[in-house]
C-alpha cells in the first residue's frame, strides 16, 4: 500500500487527516483478509479502470479541472 500517493487526493485535503483515513482503509482489509484466510490483496486490471474511470467522472463535475493550477 502506498498512503498518499501518486492520485489521492492528498493535495486537497490535510494530509494527516487523509493518510488516517487510508490506514484505517488498509487495516480493516488487512484484518478482512486475514479473517477469511487470505494472505494477499490485487486489484484487476479492470477494477482499476473502471475506478479510475468513475473518479474522473467525480471531478468531471466539480470545478477543479478548471483551474489553472500544478494540482490538476
Amino acid at each position: 500500500f502506498f498512503i498518499n500517493g501518486a492520485g489521492s487526493p492528498s493535495v486537497f485535503l490535510n494530509a494527516v487527516i487523509g493518510a488516517e483515513y487510508q490506514i484505517d482503509w488498509i487495516a480493516d482489509a488487512i484484518r478482512d483478509m486475514r479473517a477469511a484466510g487470505h494472505a494477499a490483496i490485487d486489484a484487476e486490471v479492470e477494477a482499476t479502470e473502471k475506478w479510475s474511470e468513475y473518479c474522473e467522472q467525480l471531478v468531471n463535475k466539480t470545478l477543479i479541472t478548471h483551474a489553472d493550477s500544478w494540482r490538476m
